[in-house]
């Protein structure tokens, strides 16, 4: 639920996928000098504007011309204009009180933004949704093809009363290693070749629903790829996806996203099972494991921490040998790479025994095809 007060209008932009990731793209590519300047004091206050009406996701009828009330001022100058935006596009601009109007809407969710402009130069903007109740449609018309131990990755889309949640019927349906999330993102790496039905089920914010049925096709793998399956850990409560090695990814699973990968290095592209953060302090023979198709050489990755603290690797990882190459990061974390090679079938692997070791996080594994 949302509790919208008056007055006062929290905005927030994200960036999909990237996650605290993206620290490092806004630092690389984002003129963010420029942004921090513009908010110096210069002496000059910002105007204040808020919606007096309509009420946040107000509802209207089709064809129903919505009035708008709009409460501005500025406490050391005047405003100078108001400009009404809905769906982006700017439909009136206000220039004297009070300010008020009425508005065409389209079906479904509206966004209304007035800006403040001030005799300083300065503007204020306040944002408010109406909407109008339709029946939600599935957009998607068809699903890409995919590849047997590739990464597939798709976004489902749907019209309707945001915010819409996407399900499916059947999630055994869907090619194993996928799965869809309720933003509607198929994503993982299929186990198998062959053509899937996948019955999808769209749900918006009013209760509306509507299902679209999908042929999934999914090619047989690559020469050089390895196909990972029957990730299994001791405990059913604990979740290990497979994905592939790429910044924004994730180490551990059921952490949230706050630490996901910066620097992959040469390791980008790997096929990789990102492992529970709830197994971090296990310590037995057999926690995790999986198998694979192919001859392989099997990487863990493990957290170092040094300087300020000192840490160790638990004794059955002497048996891997330590990788030259740099360490992988995610965020504040650092990762030292250990290799051994496997033949094709299951691998089984002891627990990372974080808390012995003076380290926080989970191991993760990383898997490529020895030729």
């Amino acid at each position: 639920s949302v509790e919208w007060e008056t007055g006062v209008n929290p905005m927030f932009t994200d960036f999909d996928g990237l996650g605290h990731g993206i620290q490092w793209d806004a630092a690389s590519h984002l003129d963010l000098l420029t942004w921090a300047y513009s908010k110096i004091n210069d002496g000059n206050i910002y105007p204040v504007v808020y919606f007096i009406s309509p009420r946040y996701k107000q509802e209207y009828q089709a064809g129903d011309k919505p009035s708008v009330k709009i409460y501005a001022s500025d406490p050391d100058g005047k405003i100078i204009r108001i400009e009404l935006f809905i769906n982006h596009f700017l439909v009136q601009t206000l220039q004297k009180e009070p300010y008020e109007t009425s508005i065409s809407i389209s079906n479904g969710n509206n966004l209304l933004e007035a800006v403040a402009y001030d005799d300083g130069g300065k503007s204020s903007r306040a944002e408010i949704i109406i909407k109008t109740d339709i029946n939600p449609v599935i957009t998607t018309l068809t699903l890409p093809e995919g590849r047997q131990g590739d990464l597939y990755e798709y976004q489902l889309t749907a019209s309707g009363n945001d915010p819409v949640v996407f399900v499916t019927e059947d999630p055994s349906a869907l090619p194993e290693g996928l799965s869809l999330s309720p933003s509607g993102l198929i994503k993982g790496v299929p186990v198998h070749e062959g053509n899937f039905h996948v019955l999808v089920k769209v749900i918006d914010e009013e209760g509306d629903v509507t299902s679209g049925r999908f042929v999934l096709k999914i090619l047989p793998k690559q020469a050089d790829e390895v196909v990972v399956s029957n990730v299994f850990s001791l405990h059913d409560s604990l979740i290990n996806m497979v994905s592939k090695m790429d910044i924004g990814e994730l180490p551990n699973t059921q952490a949230g996203t706050e630490v996901s990968f910066s620097k992959v290095g040469p390791y980008a592209g790997l096929t990789y099972i990102s492992t529970s953060s709830e197994a971090a302090d296990f310590a037995g023979d057999s926690i995790l494991s999986f198998t694979v198709d192919e001859n392989v050489k099997v990487y863990i990755a493990y957290e170092k921490l040094d300087l300020l603290y000192t840490s160790t690797i638990p004794q059955w990882l002497t048996a891997f040998a330590r990788e030259n190459g740099p360490q992988i990061e995610a965020q504040y974390h650092y990762f030292d790479v250990y290799s051994k090679s496997y033949p094709a079938g299951k691998i089984s692997l002891p627990g990372a025994d974080a808390r012995n070791n003076n380290v926080i996080r989970n191991y993760f594994v990383m898997i490529r095809k020895n030729n």
